[in-house]
């Protein structure tokens, strides 16, 4: 029995024998079934919200008592039947439990070791050739403002010699 998925299949199939259990507790069959579906497909398997659908409904009218227990039991043998085809044909990992994949980055160190790398990095990348590319805009608009005070006072002292010349005739 060696092979998880055997193993798994066997566990269902136990459970489903359960079910032929007269005065069966439906409510504590349905947890301990839930807790190994969770065990062997992980907390988001559809086949565990199918389990919980199940309800035992009872009630009864003049000495005349009904319940929906056959109808429970059956519910959950096909779905319990239904994850052993599942197993069967179309999960072959050997842990057969599906993780959430973004649960386990997170709580995998070296995910924030290269998150806090990575966002450091483009941190001081971006940080110098904004410096770089602040410093080299401020020196070509000193330029620029130089070039014009030149201008500036070269017109200035044009205006002067017209003037001079203008006054002196």
């Amino acid at each position: 029995m060696g092979n998880t998925k055997e193993k798994n299949i066997e566990l269902i199939n136990n459970q489903i024998n359960k079910l032929k259990i007269d005065g069966l507790n439906i409510d504590a069959w349905k947890s301990s079934t839930i807790i190994l579906l969770t065990r062997i497909f992980g907390d988001n398997y559809r086949g565990i919200n199918e389990i919980e659908t199940i309800k035992l409904k009872a009630g009864g009218i003049n000495n005349t008592y009904w319940n929906n227990l056959g109808t429970c039991k059956k519910q959950g043998e096909e779905i319990l039947k239904s994850c052993i085809i599942e197993l069967e044909n179309f999960i072959n990992e050997p842990n057969m439990k599906s993780e959430n994949k973004i649960m386990v980055l997170f709580t995998n160190p070296l995910f924030w070791i290269a998150t806090a790398t990575l966002i450091g990095g483009a941190y001081k990348l971006g940080y110098d050739n904004g410096v770089t590319k602040y410093e080299k805009e401020k020196i070509e608009l000193r330029n620029e403002n130089d070039s014009l005070k030149s201008i500036l006072i070269s017109n200035k002292l044009k205006i002067n010699s017209l003037l001079k010349v203008d006054s002196r005739k």
